[in-house]
């Protein structure tokens, strides 16, 4: 059921700013196909570059914040007209998170980085059909053109899907489900338990729990919206996620790892409040991370009272400041150990765990490479912008 409703939040922008454009882009084809002329390769060269440079401009966003669905659409709506071949969105340690179409290998493709804050976190690559490219200086020029209309259609649906979603963030529209009969429900993948447990808040007056709590929060939450998340407090803890699974099993590995960035980010988000409100007579916020599946999907103002979120609190107690720990459940789904540092733990309180592993955990401490860089952009813009809660602090 999270599918298509992903899926129906992705395709309601996207549709409203961009579908008339590609559709102008796709009947225009035949045009294309009958004003052949002798200057293939030259157009064909023109149209490849220009039309990767923007698929990377558009996917650049989506790329960050982790929104697969995003980059699905995109390269689904990129390949429809016949002069596109096929559309691949990978990352920098070519790891497709998208593709649409197919090619041969001796087919023209185009590829172009897809850059974040001067370092490159993917690429976009565009092949084309050749036996469709014989057309003169004008007709290039149109295609071009409408292509270019096309592919700003689809950032400003986009834009419009993040900037003003329908219906409260917190709680997505129901689906209900077939009752035909012979139809059997939808899967719904599982999603993702994050929990944030603030460690020593013992150290600190009750008084000044709840404001230090509103003010983390109002700051964490920017990075649950960024992967496509939502978070509470979870009182006597601190704050718990709720993050959507990934719309199918090839796209799990990526989700999950998205989600892992989530975490590490929120980390840092923390420290900046640490560094803005610290103050000697008081210890330092001390935060460790704990991360779980819920296969039940259970709805946001449920989860405090779950064996999930209990399972993913002791995760988090075995954790050291700053880290996340990570159930086997979920370590499992996450490729590419090159690109962070972890490390298996056991520990007696695990032995307790009941929706998870018992006895063991791995601790994720840093992300490595282009990764990291990337992580710390992301921070670093967060922390620039001021939160919803921004005000003189008595913290």
């Amino acid at each position: 059921m999270s599918r298509l409703l992903a899926a129906t939040r992705v395709y309601r922008s996207t549709l409203i700013a961009g579908t008339v454009a590609l559709t102008v882009a796709s009947s225009t084809s035949l045009f294309w196909s009958a004003a052949l002329s002798a200057d293939q390769q030259r157009h064909m060269s023109s149209f490849g570059r220009a039309l990767a440079e923007q698929l990377a401009t558009l996917s650049a966003e989506p790329l960050i914040g982790g929104n697969l669905i995003s980059l699905s659409v995109l390269a689904t709506r990129i390949n429809e007209p016949a002069e596109v071949a096929s559309v691949s969105i990978y990352t920098i340690d070519d790891r497709v998170l998208a593709n649409s179409g197919s090619a041969s290998n001796s087919a023209p493709h185009f590829t172009h980085p897809i850059v974040f804050e001067d370092t490159v976190a993917g690429y976009a690559r565009v092949t084309l059909s050749p036996v469709i490219f014989r057309t003169g200086p004008a007709a290039s020029t149109l295609m071009l053109w409408v292509f270019g209309c096309a592919l700003a259609g689809l950032l400003v649906g986009y834009l419009v899907d993040q900037r003003w979603p329908t219906g409260p963030a917190s709680s997505p529209l129901p689906v209900p489900e077939s009752t035909h009969p012979g139809q059997h429900p939808i899967e719904t993948p599982p999603s993702y338990v994050l929990v944030v447990n603030w460690f020593n808040q013992v150290s600190f007056a009750a008084t000044d729990r709840p404001r230090i709590i509103d003010m983390c929060l109002s700051r964490a939450d920017q990075v649950g919206h960024l992967y496509g998340g939502r978070g509470i407090e979870l009182p006597g803890i601190g704050l718990i996620f709720s993050f959507r699974g990934a719309p199918d099993d090839a796209q799990r590995s990526e989700r999950c790892f998205g989600i892992v960035c989530a975490a590490l980010l929120i980390a840092e988000v923390l420290q900046d409040v640490n560094q803005r409100y610290y103050m000697r007579e008081r210890p330092e916020l001390a935060f460790r991370f704990g991360l779980h599946e819920d296969p039940s999907n259970t709805p946001l103002a449920e989860l405090p009272g779950t064996d999930q979120t209990t399972d993913a609190t002791l995760l988090s107690a075995v954790a050291a400041n700053d880290t996340v720990a990570t159930s086997r459940e979920v370590f499992d789904q996450l490729e590419g150990p090159e690109r962070f540092d972890s490390a298996r733990q056991e520990h007696a309180i695990l032995a307790s765990l009941v929706t998870a592993s018992p006895g063991e955990c791995f601790i994720i401490s840093a992300l490595n490479g282009s990764y990291r860089s990337l992580l710390e952009g992301q921070a670093e813009r967060l922390i620039g912008q001021p939160d919803s809660t921004s005000k003189p602090s008595t913290f």
